[in-house]
């Protein structure tokens, strides 16, 4: 089988931005003297819309009303400016070439907004190297449901037997593979303890991961 396309999740995939997410609340619970559960943080992860509310909780620990508005506006600029400090993940970068190199189209499917992945995609000088980007406003439904991976491969053409996903949740490996992806588990800071056995192959980062090398095996083999 030939690999005609490679579709990666992006937080936590292409930039740790799960970590800088986390981050951004965590300085903003510390504000007022409190500490945001990573085991409720970590709910929402994989997710298009809060599981656990952090603004929510944020409150009951406070016991007080506090203003939505000004601590979503703050933990919008804390958690790019955060996320523009790290790196891409490791073997990300060399994985996208190669897929271009190899003729192999590359897309994204996210349940992030397209304002932050996209953007953050330029400030990379990524952004021209993706052949389709999929986000929340695209489609009706979201991760674990199928329909962003489905999205991505009408837009990309190619049939989900010849597509790889990569993803760093357990709720993205169940999108994938229903959307009939092979998919590559990469545990990123935030999922390392997340339970990813379901995924077809589980990586510690993407640099062991190589397209030529997959498409020489058992399943994806050159024709």
């Amino acid at each position: 089988m030939h690999i005609k396309a490679i579709i990666f999740d992006f937080d936590g995939v292409c930039i740790d931005t799960e970590a800088a997410r986390f981050m951004s609340w965590q300085r903003i619970y510390e504000s007022y003297n409190l500490q945001l559960p990573r085991d409720e943080w970590v709910k929402n992860i994989g997710k298009a819309a809060y599981v656990s509310d952090p603004f929510v909780l944020l409150e009951q620990l406070a016991g007080r009303r506090l203003d939505r508005e000004a601590l979503d506006a703050l933990h919008r600029n804390t958690e790019v400016e955060i996320a523009d400090t790290l790196p891409l993940q490791p073997g990300f970068e060399a994985l996208l070439h190669e897929a271009h190199a190899l003729g192999i189209s590359r897309g994204i499917a996210s349940s992030s907004s397209h304002r932050w992945v996209d953007d953050h995609l330029k400030r990379r000088g990524l952004f021209d190297l993706l052949d389709v980007i999929v986000c929340r406003e695209d489609t009706g439904t979201h991760k674990p449901d199928p329909e962003p991976y489905l999205a991505a491969l009408r837009r990309l053409g190619v049939a989900g037997e010849h597509a790889v996903a990569v993803e760093d949740s357990p709720a993205g490996i169940v999108s994938a593979q229903a959307a009939g992806l092979y998919c590559i588990g990469v545990p990123c800071s935030m999922t390392y303890d997340m339970d990813m056995s379901a995924a077809d192959r589980l990586v510690g980062s993407l640099e062991e991961v190589s397209l030529g090398e997959m498409m020489k095996g058992e399943r994806f083999i050159t024709r």
